[in-house]
């Protein structure tokens, strides 16, 4: 009886068409946790951040720069003759870091946290959406460069003094 008198007392909504409708679901939460009616602070924070990350990148560039020109100094004109085989290896990796760091300073990214993406803050801009994906393949392309001249760096000093230690004993 309980169940009868339950049944009788629910009433679903119908539409015009007599159609039974379900019940209106409440809306979703905010899954960034952003408060959707203060865009204004939201856009604010994200352009100090954005001018920061630029005068980062500013600077980076012109600390590797300095470096850059005095280790080709150091590796050409002051390197002695008993380190002239690493001074390749020493070379391919001062260049390709300053690949990286160059087109990290032409791309300039500007990440959008939380959300997983970014936007192009330098040169790279004014080329479009392809220039972010060209900036993206040349960041992985002078990062595995990178990767790679530290391993040969590694090896080379394996080979130079590990090895001719071991044979010499």
């Amino acid at each position: 009886k309980l169940f009868l008198d339950f049944k009788m007392n629910f009433s679903i909504p119908e539409n015009s068409t007599g159609i039974v409708m379900p019940p209106p679901q409440p809306p979703p939460e905010n899954p960034t946790g952003l408060d959707s009616t203060n865009h204004t602070a939201v856009y604010g924070e994200l352009m100090n951040f954005s001018n920061l990350l630029t005068l980062y990148y500013y600077i980076l560039f012109g600390i590797t720069s300095i470096f850059f020109l005095l280790l080709l100094y150091l590796i050409f004109f002051q390197t002695p003759i008993e380190v002239k085989s690493s001074k390749w290896f020493l070379l391919k990796l001062i260049i390709s870091n300053f690949c990286t760091v160059t087109v990290f300073f032409l791309w300039q990214p500007i990440p959008l946290f939380p959300f997983l993406g970014a936007f192009s803050n330098g040169v790279f801009k004014y080329v479009g959406n392809f220039g972010t994906v060209i900036a993206l393949n040349l960041v992985s392309i002078t990062i595995a460069a990178l990767m790679l001249s530290i391993i040969a760096c590694m090896v080379q000093k394996v080979v130079l003094f590990l090895l001719s230690g071991l044979i010499a004993n």
